[in-house]
């Protein structure tokens, strides 16, 4: 699996921390701070499905645009599953832990599925 370092290739760096910036300037412009948090938020629940993917796609764009997809999607309906037994922001907690979980189980069950192939 790679390592947290390696995730963004050197010559996005620039180019992704330009793009956020900007996006953070113009969401707080329009929202204020709860814009920032809410940015904040879908940063957080796409990193997860992003990591994962990462054993799948290779492009930077495609991985982006199907790991903030997932986060919206998936992310509330295991929150919603869990707080029937749970308190909400412990389910919330437990969701983000589980799906990091799943990235990093994900990454190295295909990493040794590759190493039995060879």
């Amino acid at each position: 699996m790679k390592s947290i370092k390696n995730i963004i290739k050197p010559e996005h760096k620039n180019i992704l921390a330009i793009i956020s910036l900007a996006l953070l300037v113009f969401t707080y412009i329009v929202l204020g701070i709860v814009g920032i948090r809410l940015l904040a938020g879908f940063v957080l629940i796409s990193v997860p499905f992003y990591i994962a993917l990462g054993n799948f796609i290779s492009d930077e764009g495609e991985k982006i645009a199907f790991s903030f997809a997932l986060g919206i999607m998936i992310f509330p309906s295991i929150v919603y599953y869990f707080g029937f037994i749970l308190s909400f922001r412990l389910s919330i907690g437990l969701a983000f832990l589980a799906l990091f979980a799943l990235a990093y189980f994900s990454g190295a069950f295909f990493k040794a599925k590759a190493g039995a192939q060879n």
